[in-house]
């Protein structure tokens, strides 16, 4: 990909989304990727559906 490429999709990524990062103890991260590796769900599912099941359809 050449380098205005990559310009232009950054440029798109900063505007249209936000992240999150977070720091977990190694341990805890095991257990809840686990947990999610057994539904399937990607990271961003995972975390949507706890979201949906504590607040509801809120997304």
């Amino acid at each position: 990909m050449s380098k205005p490429s990559n310009e232009v999709i950054l440029r798109h990524l900063k505007k249209a989304y936000s992240q999150w990062n977070i720091r977990i103890k190694k341990d805890e991260f095991e257990k809840i990727e686990a947990i999610r590796s057994e539904t399937g769900l990607s990271r961003l599912e995972f975390f949507k559906m706890l979201v949906k099941e504590k607040y509801g359809d809120i997304l």
